[in-house]
């Protein structure tokens, strides 16, 4: 496992007679002969890295996501590959609503002019409530269920973009079902990102899509960076095409110090946090590491086959 995972995972695979390789170096430097498994995070796992490791059975991706395993390789290699997901959609819903509240009452903004004694700010911000206004979800799989729970209870209208949803299935849970993109855009006051990084979904929302946004709409995305055309987003954030963006997740993995997105007012960063609470944590270091016992006891994995 080049990136870490929770401790009680660790834990769980020494007691089954493993012993884990914790870190890009340790990785780099182990044993191909003794490797049978692999744990990702976020990071890459390819052909050159399969062909590596005969005798590797099973690789459990720590997450939702199967963008970064080379899932062809994995077919022709024979290697089983499975994810965990709704382990993380309560941390992952959380942190969506807590950027969409943070963009709503300038928190940041707000905080900074505290620090400075600027108490007059408060007669020149422009706060609003969630109460009342449209979130749009593009995807409804575990966590964007769970940012529409989360949205309801605040008294927000939820309306959703998914194939997966009937307007019946969605009429009991309070939402409302939109059968376009460009009529989701429209008509939200914020859109939140809950779908799969697939060659269908990049660039989901580009500059056309970003036009489609309220002036006055914000942009929420936890999920995968490639949904977004950055630079577009950039431009459109700059141009004041719509109000502002939350974001969790960046085309590059670290931006130079000069990088316009570090520098816009009306942007929210944090660095792919949205899943990292404890308790997510543990569910997904459980999921995974148990996950990859079973395989390796001869079982078929338990969440999804790729």
């Amino acid at each position: 496992m080049p990136q870490p995972i929770h401790p009680s995972g660790i834990e769980i695979l020494r007691t089954a007679g493993l012993e884990p390789l914790i870190g890009e170096q340790a990785c780099a430097h182990a044993d191909p002969e003794q490797v049978v498994a692999g744990i990702f995070r976020s990071d890459r796992f390819g052909r050159p890295e399969m062909a590596r490791f005969k005798h590797l059975r099973v690789i459990g991706v720590h997450g939702s996501g199967f963008d970064n395993i080379d899932l062809t390789a994995a077919r022709d290699f024979n290697i089983a590959v499975f994810n965990t997901p709704g382990r993380n959609a309560r941390s992952v819903a959380e942190h969506a609503l807590t950027l969409m509240l943070a963009l709503s009452k300038q928190l940041l903004q707000s905080d900074q002019a505290a620090r400075a004694g600027d108490m007059a700010f408060r007669f020149r911000a422009q706060l609003r409530e969630l109460h009342g206004q449209t979130l749009g979800l593009v995807g409804f799989g575990a966590i964007g269920r769970a940012t529409g729970s989360l949205a309801l209870a605040l008294g927000m209208q939820v309306q959703v973009l998914a194939r997966s949803a009937t307007c019946e299935q969605l009429a009991a849970l309070g939402m409302g079902r939109v059968e376009s993109l460009k009529g989701l855009l429209n008509s939200s006051d914020i859109v939140s990102l809950h779908v799969p990084s697939v060659p269908q979904t990049n660039h989901l929302i580009g500059a056309q899509q970003l036009r489609e946004m309220k002036p006055t709409a914000l942009l929420i995305n936890t999920g995968r960076a490639p949904l977004i055309d950055e630079a577009a987003l950039i431009e459109a954030l700059q141009s004041g095409v719509i109000a502002g963006a939350g974001l969790d997740v960046y085309a590059f993995d670290s931006m130079a110090a000069d990088y316009p997105l570090l520098h816009l007012p009306n942007v929210l960063l944090t660095p792919h946090t949205g899943a990292s609470t404890e308790q997510s944590l543990i569910r997904m270091a459980s999921a995974v590491t148990r996950g990859v016992l079973h395989v390796l006891a001869g079982g078929e994995p338990q969440d999804r086959l790729a």
